[in-house]
């Protein structure tokens, strides 16, 4: 019988590195998918009974029984005091267990838990100096664990957690100063093994959270910081075939903030990441998918009353990717899917001046790509698009600006392999650039507008037999449009004016490349 209370290692394959310009690679890796090695619920040594691994109490032959608890604490506390300072240190712990056995002709099963807890605290005042400061810990962890062993199966099952907290704060004269921390983990377990059967489940969370605040006079700072991120797997395994599953997530979120008599500044992140994942292999066959996502915003403000501005500086991000591979004993097949979307905006207002300023930038972004590989030939076909907008804005006392553009790329590949390594290959591409503006001058009234446009097209295809000959065409188009318009006046007097200007480019490329005897060697 396997012993998965010893280690529990799920194989598989997820990875499929797909579509690099116009060539693909293909990778299914072992252990890529779970990392359950942490399912280990009871330590055990190769000579050692199940029971007797978890250590609850010591037992000889003749004892089927048993059961006990202990518990011990303590409190302690210390008072120091000179002519103007009084210091009082205070410190209590404690710890709790208890533990039970049975113990049958067939069946053994054992539970334990146990606790402890510690708190402390320094304070010290000084009068002389009107001071006050005072620093606090307390710290908490728990275990429980339990496991049952029949003679054809066993199963177990284990908990266990840990939560602390600090705080330091100061006092003296006008100023003030607090610190404080807090963290809190937690893990729970649970396996059961048969004779050709095994399961397990694990679960595990991180989450903790921190603050510093300083107040002084008429200044005021603070910074938060929070954190989260947890994790959950399963698995069973039977005589051929294995299924598992794996999810996990993070979260953050922080903020900065400050206070100066008439400015003020406050600087935001947060951030989130999840990710999950399943596989199942049989005898002959495997599959596997696994989908993660990321998420972002940021701020940054800053207003100087004094000077009459303002600033803001916001930014989001978004991410997703999702896979999936399937391979037989003869066959293989994987796909994998991506996406990303941004945008920021940057805001200056200045009163004082009269003038304000706004940038606004977006983009998108998504790819898809499959692979197909069979015993004698491999299939493969990739595409991607990329897409930028953006807009400006400016204005002051007698001028103003406003531009908006877009930048729009996309590229695919189509790729086939035979038997004897004869392969066709076709890549492609386009890239089109566009830029509207607009500006206007009212101290000598006057007004400018203008386009710009430029694109770019390529389309190529490789061609080889075998290991002998190769023969390659390329063709692209390439354009630029520039126009722009402009009036003025001056006095009784107008002028107006228009220039625009396009350029075409062709490229054409054909070149081969032959071993036979004749030899072959083009180029255009």
């Amino acid at each position: 019988m396997k012993n998965v209370l010893r280690t529990l290692t799920v194989t598989g394959a997820l990875a499929a590195s797909l579509f690099v310009g116009g060539q693909t690679s293909y990778a299914a890796e072992k252990d890529s998918l779970l990392d359950l090695d942490r399912i280990n619920i009871l330590e055990s040594g190769e000579n050692q009974s199940l029971l007797e691994n978890i250590n609850i109490l010591d037992r000889s032959d003749d004892q089927r029984v048993k059961a006990d608890t202990v518990t011990d604490g303590n409190i302690k506390s210390d008072v120091k005091e000179t002519e103007d300072t009084k210091t009082t240190v205070s410190e209590a712990e404690g710890t709790a267990g208890a533990a039970a056995a049975v113990e049958g002709e067939d069946t053994s099963a054992a539970a334990k838990a146990e606790g402890s807890g510690k708190v402390s605290n320094e304070t010290i005042v000084n009068e002389e100096n009107d001071s006050y400061s005072s620093k606090t810990d307390a710290d908490a962890k728990g275990e429980a664990g339990a496991v049952i062993k029949g003679e054809d199966t066993s199963a177990a099952a284990k908990a266990e957690g840990n939560a602390g907290v600090s705080n330091e704060t100061v006092v003296e004269d006008d100023k003030y100063s607090s610190k404080t921390n807090a963290k809190a983990s937690g893990e729970t377990g649970a396996m059961i093994e048969g004779e050709d059967t095994s399961a397990a489940v694990n679960a595990k969370g991180d989450a903790g959270i921190s603050n510093k605040t300083v107040v002084e006079e008429d200044n005021y700072s603070s910074k938060t910081d929070a954190k989260a991120s947890g994790e959950t797997g399963a698995m069973i395994e039977g005589e051929d075939t294995s299924a598992a599953v794996n999810a996990k997530g993070d979260a953050g979120v922080s903020n900065e903030t400050v206070v100066e008599e008439d400015n003020y500044s406050s600087k935001t992140d947060a951030k989130a990441s999840g990710e999950t994942g399943a596989m199942i292999e049989g005898e002959d066959t495997s599959a596997a998918v696994n989908a993660k996502g990321d998420a972002g915003i940021s701020n940054e403000t800053v207003v100087d009353e004094e000077n009459d501005t303002y600033s803001s500086k916001t930014e989001g991000n978004l991410a997703g990717e999702t896979g999936a591979v399937l391979e037989g004993e003869d066959a293989s097949a994987a796909v994998k899917a991506k996406g990303n979307a941004g945008i920021t905006n940057e805001t200056v207002v200045d009163e004082e001046n009269d003038s304000y300023s706004s940038k606004t930038e977006g983009n998108f972004g998504t790819g898809v790509g499959t692979v197909l590989e069979g015993e004698d030939s491999s299939a493969v076909a990739n595409a991607d698009t990329n897409t930028k907008i953006w807009n400006v804005f400016e204005t002051n006392d007698d001028s103003s600006k406003a531009a908006i553009g877009t930048d729009s790329a996309t590229n695919f590949g189509l790729g086939l392999q035979g038997e004897d390594n004869e392969s066709v290959m076709i890549n492609g591409m386009s890239d089109i650039l566009t830029g509207l503006w607009v500006q206007s001058n009212e101290e000598n009234d006057s007004y400018e507008a203008g386009l710009n446009s430029k694109t770019n097209n390529q389309l190529g295809l490789n061609l080889t037999d075998g290991e002998e000959s190769m023969l390659g065409a390329n063709v692209g188009l390439m354009t630029d449009l520039q126009a722009m318009f402009s009036d003025s006046e001056e006095g009784d007097d107008s002028e107006s004016s228009f220039n625009s200007g396009l350029n075409l480019g062709l490229n054409l490329m054909l070149n081969g490349v032959t071993d036979s005897e004749d030899g072959l060697d083009l180029g255009l």
